[in-house]
């Protein structure tokens, strides 16, 4: 089986490689051998993914990323020292490692903290069971306790944060959707869309298991929001937030051609949270590194204003070319229903 694979393979490579300079194919270099997950290819930012269930899917790097061979992974440039110019040397004889994912499903076990109600962002409340909340009065409500079972997370918002296949949510529960609140508002004539969301209180209980990605928060710095790949291969994921308020303006271009909607310019007119708590544990890295989250969550509400209000264009900029690829599935009539109507792709 496994040469019949590598002829199917060889044969793919010498077709693609007769009609496209794209690809960067190299003569001889044999990809997916038996036992592979990846194989590398020689456009740095490009990778072979070898357990597909039949032949090999060639797969791009988020952002600008390339292919880390020696942790089977997208990472930063220049931690890919044998990519030259983008461009990695043949490669014959390596073997690049399989990584194996937990096969366990069980949950680990968390003792929560017992202290009392906190008095500053450090530490956080108490919680025996699921918080409750007022449900909103509109229709689009949601039931306010969801579950969450085993399942893949694997999410891209590129270019701020992807997930890689493999990053498991192992169960858990998230409350508060009932208090959320969207209010959105359109001028026709300039296809300008004011959207505002508001939750009062909104907290997610999770175990995870396998998780690996990268996270890219800049121009925040990294003493406030860290950036880089990160691993989790189990633990146990606590966020919980409290009245926030985000007032955002869209200006929307519509494609003649194909009728699909862009956004040319994405105003942030507020992004303010009375508190915030992120806890990941301590087997969650970033960027190389364990994060101390009480010393993350007693400095950001604070940092996070600062640095927000300093680099107020990048960080426009930056969810304009991360939510465009969303928005680019709808056309302008479809922009114009969800927001007259208000219905909102989260009611669905």
């Amino acid at each position: 089986m496994g040469k019949i694979l590598r002829h199917r393979v060889a044969l793919l490579i010498a077709a693609v490689c007769s009609t496209t300079d794209f690809l960067g194919c190299v003569t001889g270099q044999e990809i997916c051998s038996d036992g592979e997950r990846y194989s590398p290819h020689s456009d740095c930012k490009f990778y072979w993914d070898c357990n597909s269930g039949g032949d090999p899917i060639l797969r791009e790097c988020p952002a600008d990323l390339f292919w880390d061979v020696g942790i089977t992974a997208c990472n930063l440039p220049e931690n890919v020292p044998e990519c030259v110019g983008g461009t990695r040397p043949p490669i014959t004889t390596t073997t690049i490692p399989t990584t194996t994912r937990p096969t366990t499903t069980t949950r680990p076990t968390t003792t929560r903290p017992t202290t009392t109600t906190p008095t500053t962002t450090t530490t956080r409340p108490t919680t025996t069971t699921p918080r409750t909340t007022t449900p909103c009065p509109t229709q689009c409500c949601l039931d306010d306790l969801m579950e969450i079972g085993s399942t893949p997370f694997e999410p891209n918002f590129d270019p701020i944060w992807s997930a890689l296949p493999g990053s498991m949510l192992e169960g858990g529960y998230m409350t508060g959707f009932s208090t959320m609140n969207f209010e959105c508002a359109a001028i026709i004539i300039t296809y300008t869309v004011m959207f505002r969301l508001s939750i009062p209180n909104f907290y997610l209980d999770t175990a995870y298991s396998g998780m690996n990605g990268y996270f890219d928060f800049r121009p925040f710095t990294q003493g406030c929001l860290p950036s880089g790949n990160f691993t989790g291969q189990e633990g146990t994921a606590y966020f919980e937030v409290a009245n926030l308020d985000s007032y955002m303006r869209f200006v929307f271009y519509v494609d003649i051609i194909t009728n699909r909607v862009n956004i040319r310019t994405l105003t942030v007119e507020a992004l303010t949270f009375d508190w915030l708590f992120i806890d990941l544990g301590p087997n969650f890295v970033i960027g190389g590194e364990t994060v101390d989250w009480d010393a993350f969550n007693e400095n950001f509400t604070t940092c996070f204003a600062a640095e927000l209000a300093a680099n107020k264009v990048q960080v426009e900029e930056k969810l304009r070319t991360a939510i465009n690829p969303i928005v680019t599935q709808f056309t302008l009539a479809e922009i114009i229903d969800i927001v007259t109507r208000g219905d909102c792709p989260i009611c669905r």
